[in-house]
């Protein structure tokens, strides 16, 4: 009995010093090719800054607005559905707040924005990623780049914030600032409620004056991350190929 329990004992001590030596081999190695990982950090580093630097800056305006209690539910919610602007019933019912929410992101929204701007030639002009996407059918690919850079967002108070994203920030302010005043000329039109108006804006959107994105420090810092995780794997496998070489000369 005394034997197994000193046999346990020494297997396990030797597992310990195993996992040690493993652990010490593993250092080693890594310091034994510290140039080359130094070499790959650095560099991928400053590439992924310079690349950061090429990326046109995008600024986001957005303003924040209420419904007046007061607000009607809709009278003519065929006319909604005809006219392109989806579904329009939440899970809570008709109320104005679903109402506004579901306006703003329409596409009939989007159509009076690409109009009012002219974003046609605007998002033509850029040499952006935008300018890629308009092809043949030019209003359906302007609605999809306006819908995606407009966005609506309501808080458990039911104050909702409009923002645009675009590369100059007076246009992305001007643009989040028609939106809402726009509720009131499409609410006119259709016959949406009889309240007038139809929101209260809290917060009129201004002209950023940081940029949104991209986020250059974080470019900066996943580069260095990816590096050095390169950078390690590579002194491994250099290690490998030549301990692999090595025991096949000495073969």
């Amino acid at each position: 009995m005394a034997n197994n329990t000193l046999n346990k004992e020494l297997i396990s001590s030797n597992s310990y010093e195993d996992d040690e030596i493993d652990i010490l081999a593993l250092i080693q190695t890594l310091f034994k090719h510290i140039k080359l990982i130094i070499f790959i950090i650095v560099s991928v580093t400053i590439l992924t800054a310079l690349y950061s630097l090429t990326i046109k800056a995008e600024f986001k305006a957005s303003t924040r607005f209420f419904i007046p209690e007061s607000s009607s539910a809709p009278s003519y919610m065929s006319t909604i559905n005809s006219l392109g602007f989806g579904s329009l019933l939440g899970g809570g019912g008709n109320t104005s707040l679903e109402i506004v929410t579901n306006v703003l992101s329409s596409r009939r929204m989007a159509k009076d924005i690409i109009t009012k701007f002219q974003l046609g030639k605007y998002y033509a002009g850029k040499n952006t990623n935008e300018s890629a996407e308009i092809g043949l059918d030019t209003m359906e690919s302007l609605i999809g780049i306006v819908s995606a850079r407009l966005s609506v967002q309501k808080d458990k108070s039911n104050f909702i914030t409009l923002a645009y994203e675009d590369y100059n920030p007076e246009l992305a302010a001007n643009i989040a600032n028609y939106a809402v005043e726009n509720l009131d000329n499409i609410n006119e039109k259709l016959g949406i409620t009889s309240q007038k108006p139809l929101v209260i804006v809290l917060d009129k959107a201004e002209k950023p004056t940081q940029r949104s994105k991209p986020s250059r420090k974080n470019m900066v810092v996943v580069g260095f991350i990816a590096s050095s995780l390169l950078g390690a794997f590579l002194a491994f496998a250099i290690e490998y190929l030549q301990n692999l070489l090595s025991s096949k000369n000495k073969a």
